[in-house]
């Protein structure tokens, strides 16, 4: 896999984006990467029409460049984005009350205070009862924010390091979270009736196999022993009993749910393949293996669009 540049360092990520000269073999291409998707199936009124309202809330302007080079030419589900950008919280709450149908905000923790962002965090969920909106958190500094404790105590959609910031893993981020976002749109007036209709919570079923990651690590760092023949079973974890049973009895007809079964068998294999690697101590870098780029990852993102897509076809 080619490794892809961070935000580390914004400015030398701006320098290699806007030159022609950047070499494939230690950068993306942010021209492919972003390229938009096939819009054939949509007419140009409808495109302008819709488009998806995303906030940007970073107090280093060099974050808002290269942010904005890289979604410019995003679409998703054939739409284009639209961005607003604010500089602290403050600005940002002046930014949602204008533009209340915000579909995702990227949003800096440390800026004009130390806890500022999950301070916006508490402002949109509990204050203004937004429970729509999709909140990424984007931090460079984790020791004010570690994602364990922020998952916990507030209510987010993804976590994300500067540090592991990449072209890929802006472009995955945004387009889960904007997705989400249009399924909490179209089951917005019928409460709770899709997840009884599914017969098993989408959020729950989500943050299950994200944890993966987080158990794998722990084993790792223990040396404790994973039964990696049962992680390879696809019909234990609650999302596999379901789709094993009243999944395969309601929907499997449907080629959003044939499309999830094999999306979910793939991360069950691949993970299986990371803990047998753990019990034998082959890994010398079990954070390369399980960061954002890594095979394991791409997979427990593709089980969660799985998800994602399926809920969104039955509510239509």
């Amino acid at each position: 896999m080619i490794d892809t540049p961070t935000l580390q360092q914004p400015r030398a990520l701006l320098a290699c984006a806007t030159t022609s000269v950047c070499s494939a073999s230690d950068s993306d291409n942010f021209t492919n990467l972003f390229a938009q998707e096939s819009t054939a199936s949509q007419s140009p009124t409808a495109a302008i029409e819709h488009r998806w309202k995303v906030l940007l809330v970073d107090d280093e302007d060099d974050m808002h460049t290269v942010l904005h080079m890289a979604l410019k030419d995003m679409e998703v589900e054939g739409f284009p984005l639209e961005l607003y950008d604010a500089r602290s919280a403050d600005e940002a709450k002046k930014v949602l009350a204008e533009h209340p149908d915000i579909s995702l905000i990227l949003l800096d923790v440390v800026m004009e205070t130390e806890m500022a962002g999950l301070s916006l965090v508490t402002h949109v969920r509990q204050e203004i009862c937004n429970r729509m909106v999709q909140i990424v958190l984007v931090t460079g500094q984790p020791g004010y924010a570690q994602e364990h404790e922020v998952r916990a105590d507030y209510d987010i959609n993804g976590y994300r390091l500067k540090s592991e910031l990449t072209a890929y893993n802006i472009y995955t981020s945004v387009s889960l979270a904007l997705r989400a976002y249009q399924t909490l749109r179209s089951v917005k007036d019928q409460r709770c009736e899709p997840v009884e209709q599914v017969n098993i919570c989408l959020d729950d079923a989500i943050e299950a196999h994200r944890q993966w990651r987080e158990k794998l690590k722990v084993a790792a760092a223990t040396g404790e022993p994973l039964d990696a023949a049962s992680l390879r079973r696809n019909d234990c974890c609650d999302l596999g009993k379901w789709i094993h049973a009243k999944g395969r009895q309601l929907y499997g007809s449907k080629p959003e749910f044939v499309k999830l079964m094999a999306r979910h068998n793939d991360f069950h294999l691949v993970a299986s393949m990371v803990a047998n690697s753990i019990n034998d101590r082959e890994y010398t870098d079990l954070q390369k293996v399980l960061n954002g780029n890594s095979q394991f990852a791409q997979a427990s993102i593709d089980v969660e669009t799985a998800v994602m897509t399926l809920k969104f076809s039955l509510s239509n």
